[in-house]
Formats: structure tokens, C-alpha cells, sequence
């Protein structure tokens, strides 16, 4: 039996949301905020993040650290708007930590980030051929690692991560693995926002897989996971952060949400096809150690890819068989577009805040579901007691993994 991991601390910025409390709000809402862009590239269709006064938002944080806001005000003024929103998230979530767990020693907490080459063309936008060394330094994949230790002190085991799609579900994996091997008591993971940048969209759309080419005029319903009218993926930016806390180091106190399992398993190809056998083997194997009874809810990878939706609906249905009556699945990315290196950890906690609250959010856009042997909620459910949930990532390149939270 593997020991527990807890959810220890939670922080977002999106596109539809500027914390966790306007994030719950959103599910809850069916609240999507896309938009049109056409900078320089064709027109495409992308979830923006939310803008917001940032030093209002530190300034309300005063209360619990002055000197580590005044500090983090310093180092982060001169940072790219993605940056900023990526550590108010991290911040919102390390003062639900400190909240949370007993104290550690600095070098048992760690760091993973999720993701990589997050800023490159932003920077070079902003700054153009007068490129300073220390903004330079932004564009290092390590980088965060630097910035966060910096603030908060944490001087454990850290290292980026990358499984492009699927890395925020990796890095959880990856800080389970240490936070089980005792090498740490507490793991933050990262995930930053990722810069859909010229080279990106005109390579994903070359490639059939974006979407939403005939929503011009109506852009929040671009993004239609498990729909018959669902023509590719749809952009979206999040920043996004969560603690995680071995049993013994975590205060006791509701709404508490433990890892169970994390699953990662290749299909073995350099190519994007997603493969029916290996997602259903890897949502089979996470619960497999488990008696997983009660309402099993699935915040799926749901892309609003045909072939993609296609498969993973086909798998759930394979993987849960006789079960599959009291299993509901959506999409989150309906609400916020695909967030790509930290859309694992976005959907994580919106699968924690549904758990939290006792509801599962609608799957936006959903009008003719493509299968209607699997619950595709429609409208939310309100107080539901969700005991199970799992949160499948897969990626590029035979990437497959799904985590298993339960209700503590």
C-alpha cells in the first residue's frame, strides 16, 4: 500500500479566474472568458489570462509575511506578465501550505517545475535586440527554480520537468515519488504559463490540430470537448500551483484531498496519435490497488479533438465496464482552453475544488455528445459527494499518464 500524499496548498491565475475562489466560482458558473487573436499569425482563437492589479493582490497578502512581500515585489516587477501571474499563484498556494502543514526544514521542501521554454518570445517582443543578461536568464528552463527558492527558502530536491501536455501530470507524479521515498516532506509544483508563440500556432495549425476556425463570431464556444461539432484544441493560458505534503507532516482539517496513485505508461511512438489500449490500461492501472467505491468523477484530457475525445471516451467506457453507470466525466478545458505544461495541474485543482464543493461542473458547449454510453454532464450537478476522481494528461508522443485523488 502506498503511503498518502496530501494536497496541501492550491493557487491559480486563467484566463476565466484571478484565484482559487474566483476559479470555483467559474466552474460552478460554466464561465469561459475566449477570445480572438491575431497578432502575427493567422487568426486563431485562445483563452488569454485575466488581467488584474497584481500589487493590489500582493498588497492584500501583507498580512501574512510583510518582509516576503516586499521582497517578492522587488523581484518581480520587471518580470513578463506570464511570469507575474505565475508566481501570484505560487504564493496564493504557499500560504495555504504554511496554513496547512507542520513545519519543516528548508531542505525537505522542494521544487518541480512543469514545462519549459515558457517566455523566449514575449521577452524578445518586449526587449528587442537590447537583451540584458539578467532578462535573459528568464528564458532558462530553471529559472522558476531560481526565483522561487530565492523567495520562500526552499532547498530541497528541484528539477524541471517536461512531458509537453502532459507535464503538469508528470511533475505530480515526479513529487509523489519523492515525497514517498522520504527524500522530501513537501513538494511544490509549478506550472507556468506557456506562450503560444508564432512558431506554435502556425506548427499546430499546419497540422490539423487546432480548432475553432468557424467561431470567429463566437469565440466561448470554440472549445466543445465530447461534441459532434468539436474541430481541434483551443489555446489556453493558466498559471498554476500546488503543495504537496506527506501524512505526517499535514495539519488535519476538512476539505483534505489525497494522491492516491499516479500512473504513467508509453505507447511507444515519435508521432501524435493517441492509443486506445494504453489509455485504458493506464486509467485501469491507477486504481487498480484501490477499492474505489461511491461516484468516481474523471476530469479527462478532453481536448476537443475528434480523434482525441474519440479514443479517451471509448477508453473510460472499456476501462470501467460495469461501473461505468455511476462514473461522470467533463472537461475543464471547455472553460479555460488546453493550458499545455500546466493543464495537469489546473485540472487537478479543479478536480480538488469539485470534491471540495460537492459539484460537478458542466461540460461547456456540449450539445450532441458523441457518446452517449458515458455521463457527459450537460449542466452542473450540485451536492454530489464525489469520493473518487481521476485526472487523465496525455501528450505528443505516446505520453499517457492519470492520477488518482480521493476525499480524505
Amino acid at each position: 500500500m502506498v503511503n498518502d500524499v496530501y494536497i496541501s496548498g492550491l493557487g491559480i491565475v486563467s484566463s476565466n479566474a484571478t484565484d482559487i475562489k474566483s476559479f470555483t466560482q467559474a466552474l460552478q458558473n460554466g464561465y469561459s472568458n475566449f477570445s480572438v487573436e491575431d497578432r502575427d499569425t493567422d487568426k486563431y482563437i485562445c483563452a488569454k489570462l485575466s488581467k488584474f492589479d497584481y500589487l493590489n493582490r500582493l498588497n492584500a497578502y501583507n498580512k501574512n509575511d510583510t518582509k516576503l512581500i516586499e521582497k517578492v515585489q522587488r523581484l518581480i516587477r520587471k518580470l513578463s506578465w506570464e511570469a507575474k501571474c505565475t508566481m501570484i499563484s505560487v504564493l496564493e498556494a504557499y500560504f495555504e501550505f504554511k496554513e496547512r502543514t507542520k513545519e519543516s526544514p528548508n531542505d525537505r521542501v522542494g521544487i518541480i517545475i512543469a514545462g519549459n521554454n515558457f517566455a523566449e518570445n514575449t521577452i524578445c517582443r518586449e526587449i528587442g535586440s537590447n537583451i540584458i543578461p539578467s532578462v535573459f536568464l528568464q528564458t532558462i528552463d530553471t529559472y522558476y527554480i531560481g526565483l522561487i527558492s530565492e523567495l520562500l527558502g526552499f532547498k530541497g530536491t528541484s528539477f524541471v520537468v517536461g512531458g509537453a501536455s502532459a507535464s503538469g501530470n508528470i511533475g505530480i507524479l515526479n513529487a509523489c515519488m519523492l515525497i514517498r521515498s522520504n527524500i522530501l516532506d513537501s513538494c511544490l509544483v509549478v506550472g507556468p504559463v506557456t506562450e503560444f508563440h508564432t512558431l506554435a500556432i502556425k506548427g499546430f495549425h499546419n497540422m490539423g490540430a487546432l480548432g475553432g476556425y468557424n467561431f470567429y463570431d463566437k469565440p466561448n464556444e470554440a472549445c466543445r470537448p465530447f461534441d459532434m461539432e468539436h474541430g481541434g484544441f483551443i489555446p489556453g493560458q493558466a498559471a498554476a500551483s500546488i503543495f504537496l505534503t506527506e501524512a505526517n507532516h499535514i495539519l488535519k482539517s476538512k476539505e483534505l484531498c489525497k494522491i492516491r496513485k499516479c500512473t504513467e505508461i508509453l505507447h511507444c511512438t515519435r508521432k501524435t496519435q493517441p492509443n486506445l489500449e494504453t489509455e485504458e490500461k493506464v486509467m485501469a492501472d491507477v486504481i487498480c490497488d484501490d477499492n474505489v467505491d461511491g461516484v468516481l468523477y474523471i476530469n479527462a484530457h478532453g481536448t476537443s479533438t475528434p480523434l482525441g475525445d474519440e479514443v479517451e471516451v471509448q477508453a473510460i467506457s472499456n476501462a470501467f465496464g460495469q461501473k461505468l453507470d455511476r462514473v461522470f466525466v467533463n472537461s475543464t478545458k471547455g472553460l479555460v482552453g488546453h493550458c499545455m505544461n500546466s493543464a495537469g495541474i489546473v485540472e487537478t485543482i479543479a478536480s480538488v475544488l469539485q470534491i471540495n464543493n460537492k459539484f460537478i461542473h458542466k461540460n461547456m458547449n456540449l450539445i450532441n455528445e458523441i457518446n452517449k454510453n458515458v455521463n457527459l454532464p450537460k449542466n452542473i450537478i450540485k451536492n454530489i459527494e464525489i469520493e473518487n476522481t481521476l485526472n487523465n494528461a496525455f501528450a505528443f508522443n505516446g505520453i499517457n499518464t492519470s492520477i488518482l485523488i480521493k476525499r480524505d
